[in-house]
């Protein structure tokens, strides 16, 4: 898994985390991105993946993204169905 703006590899000390915590195949995601000033942008990644008999586990992280550099990111947090689906 690699992260890239604009054709270039994004950057940062947590990319390997973020690549990581995009990696999972079995999982469904949801990515929320908000474009900002400065030639950088915000993204929310929901992730809804089935663990243990089938119990859907729900996750959230968000990431600030500034040219190509990772600013900062939360790692995974767990959330609920109502905050991973749209509404």
């Amino acid at each position: 898994m690699s992260i890239s703006t604009n054709g270039a590899g994004v950057e940062g000390v947590r990319v390997a985390d973020m690549a990581a915590d995009l990696g999972h195949a079995s999982a469904a995601y949801r990515l929320e991105i908000t474009c900002g000033r400065d030639d950088g942008f915000m993204v929310r990644i929901n992730r809804g993946e089935a663990g243990i008999a089938d119990a859907v586990q729900y996750e959230v992280a968000s990431a600030t993204i500034r040219g190509n550099a990772l600013t900062s990111y939360s790692g995974m947090q767990t959330t609920n169905a109502s905050k991973f689906w749209f509404r």
